[in-house]
């Protein structure tokens, strides 16, 4: 029976499309993932973007009801720069596809792309403003307690 995308009704059917172990993860490191996402039949059907690590989500996103026009979507997550537990643990990407009916599981996804950068550093001159202003605010509480 093919509900003809009635909404306000919970997914019945959910498929695995596809997991892939890609590398293992660093400390410091910011990972994110973008697949681009549609949907190419009639009905109701949504999709899920996942980073898991060891097998363990650590990062996704839901793409809500999709359209036949493809639309990036994004998640992502930041190690710590030491002692994190993940490090050393598979990175797998996980699409899964949601619909009301079995019939209804049609989404793609395409240009699936992860992005592993170092996290973000302070820059070297904020850390300098932050000194010089507290050089200041120490020099003028100084001639504060003088008078």
């Amino acid at each position: 029976m093919h509900s003809g995308g009635a909404s306000g009704l919970a997914p019945q059917f959910a498929t695995l499309v596809s997991a892939a172990s890609l590398l293992n993860i660093t400390d410091d490191t910011t990972y994110t993932l973008t697949v681009a996402v549609a949907y190419r039949g009639i009905g109701h059907s949504d999709g899920t973007i996942s980073l898991l690590a060891g097998g363990t989500s650590v990062a996704s996103i839901s793409t809500g009801s999709l359209t036949t026009t493809f639309t990036d979507f994004s998640t992502s997550f930041t190690t710590a720069p030491s002692g994190d537990l993940r490090v050393g643990l598979p990175l797998t990407v996980e699409l899964r596809v949601n619909g009301i009916t079995d019939f209804e599981l049609e989404a793609e996804f395409d240009n699936v792309r992860v992005d592993a950068s170092p996290a973000a550093a302070p820059e070297p001159g904020a850390g300098m403003l932050v000194c010089a202003a507290l050089g200041v605010f120490g020099a003028r509480r100084n001639r504060s307690a003088k008078r």
